[in-house]
């Protein structure tokens, strides 16, 4: 249903995608398209017109996007994920974000900001990094400590109309995506558009009970299993690489990629189950899952990495496919959700 070539031709992806890695920004046509086949729409709860789209497939769709190009694959992981939202927020302030067709929220997870108890709900100052896709944002969120108490996290929602756009991002890698700081001086947030990830969530289902950075880092993953996928498509030896060893490399990737998919596969749909069964995902469990994100992401870099040494001088160049798939990997190995080092 949520397969690329099912949506649009190949052709339209990799056109556009090359377009936005040009311009440092997605496309009109991808945002379009995402929005018209409703995919930042995937876990937005059915009642405001989404997908509710269940883990295990969600996982396919977004490997499938990235095996197409990185930056299409992360805007489903960051794009979607900003519908879970909708099951912290009351139900007024939910559906007025998420229903509209062309929703798609924005944001940054760093505690970037502060926030002062005022009548009604509060005033927020901050400067937020790394809110990717901003420039099509209909809504944006973020996170706040309260002044006075630095241990109190919450979360706050504002039309994309309030903040401004410090258009910094000027990437070595993701570069289609856009990935701006926004900035919020002293903007009145009624307390109906906050919320607080820590507390249960007012939709009790499967999707919004599953531990929110358990489903990131699986998203996150799949990302990578997408990559790794196209390195084996889009590979174009160096004429100088010596063929038995590019040849021992593409076979250590394919077992890679293999046991990865499915390794992962088979943990997420088990805490999938467990969810659904149990309404939680033990902390065991949520280890488990994060520490085989970690660790395949991890060999699936690695090996990339070693194939990347038969590519020749052409890999570096801004235009060539592989060489983007190379450094977009690079990146996704920054995040601290896959970092080895976290």
């Amino acid at each position: 249903m949520f397969t690329p070539e099912s949506l649009r031709p190949r052709t339209f992806w990799q056109t556009e995608a090359d377009r936005a890695e040009q311009a440092g920004r997605f496309t009109e046509a991808l945002a379009a398209a995402y929005r018209a086949h409703g995919l930042w729409k995937l876990w937005v709860p059915a009642e405001y017109g989404g997908a509710e789209l269940d883990l295990p497939q969600s996982f396919a769709v977004i490997q499938d996007f990235a095996r197409l190009d990185g930056a299409l694959g992360w805007a489903i992981a960051l794009g979607a994920g900003g519908g879970l939202f909708a099951a912290w927020l009351p139900g007024e302030a939910a559906r007025e974000i998420f229903a509209p067709p062309e929703m798609l929220v924005a944001g940054s997870g760093a505690a970037a900001g502060t926030r002062t108890p005022v009548a009604g709900g509060f005033r927020i100052d901050g400067s937020w990094p790394h809110a990717s896709f901003l420039d099509h944002a209909t809504w944006v969120t973020g996170n706040t400590r309260t002044a006075g108490d630095a241990d109190a996290i919450c979360a706050f929602a504002v039309p994309a109309t309030e903040v401004t756009t410090e258009a910094v991002w000027r990437a070595w890698a993701f570069r289609g995506t856009g990935s701006h700081r926004f900035r919020l001086a002293g903007a009145f947030v009624p307390e109906a558009h906050t919320f607080d990830l820590a507390a249960p969530p007012r939709l009790e289902r499967p999707l919004y009970l599953f531990p929110f950075f358990s489903l990131a880092t699986a998203m996150f993953a799949a990302v990578g299993l997408g990559l790794a996928q196209a390195a084996l498509d889009e590979w174009v030896p160096s004429r100088s690489a010596p063929p038995a060893a590019v040849e021992t490399r593409r076979a250590a990737l394919q077992t890679h990629l293999h046991a990865g998919q499915a390794e992962l596969a088979d943990r997420l749909a088990e805490a999938w189950e467990t969810v659904s069964q149990h309404g939680e995902l033990p902390e065991a469990a949520q280890q488990a899952l994060a520490r085989a994100c970690i660790e395949t992401t991890s060999a699936l870099w690695h090996a990339v990495d070693a194939l990347a040494d038969a590519g020749g001088m052409a890999i570096l160049s801004e235009k060539n496919r592989w060489g983007r798939l190379w450094r977009n990997f690079r990146a996704l190995r920054q995040h601290t959700l896959l970092s080895p080092l976290s």
